[in-house]
């Protein structure tokens, strides 16, 4: 599955088959993810061979492939052909190499001794023709196959002379007059029948062919056939390509050429050629075979290298798309493609239900989450979608300040305009209309009423008890820090603030000047002032106090003093007499 999207429903089947392979040593392969049943078996190099569904039957041609145990060019570069008995890939190290006629001789595994007495070949010009034309014996005492030309014709007798490689001389040989018409242009003379008069011949030097009786040969070098310093060997036959040599005189040498086999293209002088293949335009067994156009696809073939096979590719043709290496493409075509603006421009996701080329027209709007449709998604066009706006996403930052959030205009196109909204009683308004944050609220717990302010519901605490409300933060957040505050001239009797209740307070009616305060009237007239009770309720208890040796005091008002000087004397009563002041003012 996906989410919004197409789903990748590929599959590869070796995660179920892959035992069935790899419990034989082969390897497991799915080419096409989406193909069903299409798994196969596939030998392991340098064994060759695969089978869809099951077991590959492997071959190993140990002639062909370079493994530790085959051939690779062993035989080959001896001049020896090799051959493989037993192309199973269980049967190794059975190869044999076999040396070529005239030569003879194999070995399993290894290059093989070869053998050649050159006496027993037959030919025009070979050894035991030769000597046997001339009723002599031949004799070749190496019978290497590398220890060529070393044969004897041996004279019967009484002459018993020998001669190597040619007949011997046993009687007359015509090249002692004859042999610089040969030599003179780089041949040899040759008196093929010493007792036969004018049968000498000039003959051509190896690797050139040819000769003629009693004159100058004319000589052919075919370097495809032969072997020398500029000749092809076996360099093409080597590597399966054709040799040619487009002039075959004994002066033209170098000019030989290798091609490739067909279906494969490429020559090259003096060298095996380097062979390419579009496997797109021949049909051979690992070639695309139409399968590509048989399927309406283009095909390519990305590597035209010989050795480099089954890379073909195949592509759909636009406005579909995919490709697939050596097999037809499964082509999709995915309408969003053309379509996904027109979408996208209503803040809505396209989605192709159908991606195969031949379903076309069935595309269509989705909302996006967290809208939601209204209905079914219109196929192509967009959906009726319910937009629950930008709150979802931002409430929480609203709430963290006391605050509700409102989407002024909820639909995907109008973003950044969501606002957070004081609550009631709060009042307040966001910082900025046009941009989305937390609006900036007051809560007066004095001013209004509410559970938590100093009214709740009976009036104002405070202001019935003839004190002042304060409410120190009107954040929404911050509730219940509203105090009452003593009104002068009454003071707080501690500096302690009581929150959410009445304050403290005491009168001094001594200190304070108020309509019931002392406002002087004792120390203007030099008494003291004394309050005996502070509480707010208890006014006009001042009391002044004459100061001594004057005595009196009044309450509310100046005390009228008296001065009885008889209460600091003793002069009456030091004799016996009683003393009285007749004038006792101050």
């Amino acid at each position: 599955t996906a989410v919004a999207m197409v789903a990748d429903c590929s599959f590869d089947e070796c995660t179920l088959h892959g035992d069935t392979c790899t419990n034989v040593g082969q390897t497991c392969e799915d080419p096409g993810p989406l193909v069903e049943n299409d798994w196969l078996c596939k030998c392991v190099d340098p064994s060759v061979g695969s089978k869809v569904g099951n077991v590959a039957e492997c071959v190993l041609d140990e002639c062909v492939k370079t493994c530790p145990t085959c051939a690779g060019d062993a035989c080959s570069k001896e001049g020896q052909t090799c051959v493989d008995p037993n192309t199973s890939d269980k049967s190794t190290s059975d190869w044999v190499c076999t040396c070529p006629p005239p030569s003879h001789g194999s070995a399993i595994a290894n290059t093989a001794s070869c053998i050649l007495d050159e006496c027993k070949e037959t030919c025009a010009t070979c050894a035991g023709t030769t000597c046997s034309d001339a009723n002599q014996e031949c004799r070749d005492t190496n019978q290497d196959s590398k220890s060529l030309s070393d044969w004897e014709c041996i004279c019967p007798p009484p002459a018993n002379t020998t001669a190597v490689a040619m007949v011997a001389d046993c009687s007359f040989d015509e090249c002692t007059l004859h042999g610089d018409t040969c030599t003179n242009v780089g041949q040899t003379c040759e008196d093929p029948g010493p007792l036969v008069e004018n049968d000498w011949l000039c003959k051509c030097v190896d690797p050139s062919v040819g000769s003629k009786v009693g004159n100058v040969a004319e000589c052919v070098l075919d370097e495809c056939v032969k072997t020398c310093p500029t000749c092809a060997g076996t360099t093409c036959s080597a590597v399966g390509q054709t040799c040619l040599d487009a002039d075959t005189s004994a002066n033209s040498t170098g000019d030989w050429n290798c091609t490739c086999a067909s279906p494969e293209s490429g020559t090259a002088l003096v060298s095996a050629a380097h062979c390419t293949i579009d496997e797109c335009a021949v049909t051979c067994a690992t070639c695309s075979n139409g399968a590509c156009t048989g399927a309406m696809q283009t095909c390519h073939d990305p590597d035209k290298s010989a050795s480099n096979r089954t890379n073909w590719v195949c592509t759909c043709v636009p406005p579909a798309y995919d490709f697939a290496v050596a097999q037809a493409a499964t082509c999709v075509y995915n309408e969003c493609h053309e379509h996904e603006k027109d979408c996208h421009q209503v803040g809505q996701i396209c989605v192709d239900p159908n991606t195969d080329p031949l379903s076309v027209n069935d595309w269509q709007c989705e909302c996006v989450p967290p809208a939601t449709n209204a209905g079914t998604s219109n196929t192509g066009g967009p959906a009726m979608c319910d937009y629950p706006g930008e709150c979802p996403m931002h409430e929480a930052t609203c709430l963290a300040a006391g605050q509700t959030c409102d989407d002024l205009d909820p639909t995907p196109s109008s973003t950044g305009d969501w606002v957070c909204e004081c609550v009631p009683p709060a009042t307040g308004y966001p910082t900025n209309t046009q941009q989305a944050g937390v609006a900036n609220c007051t809560l007066n717990e004095c001013e209004i009423q509410c559970a938590t302010c100093a009214d709740s519901g009976s009036g104002n605490l405070c202001l019935l008890n003839g004190q002042n409300c304060v409410d120190p933060d009107t954040n929404p957040l911050a509730l219940g820090d509203w105090y009452c505050e003593c009104v002068d001239p009454q003071t707080p009797k501690t500096m302690t603030v009581a929150t959410a209740a009445l304050a403290d307070c005491e009168l001094l009616e001594c200190d304070k000047t108020c309509s019931t305060c002392s406002n002087g009237a004792c120390t203007g007239v030099g008494q003291t002032c004394q309050d005996p009770d502070t509480d707010i309720s208890s006014t006009n208890d001042w009391i002044c106090t004459c100061v001594p040796p004057a005595v009196g005091s009044a309450t509310g008002k100046a005390a009228e003093c008296v001065c009885d000087e008889c209460l600091t004397s003793t002069t009456c009563t030091d004799a016996g007499q009683t003393c009285y002041d007749a004038d006792k003012t101050c």
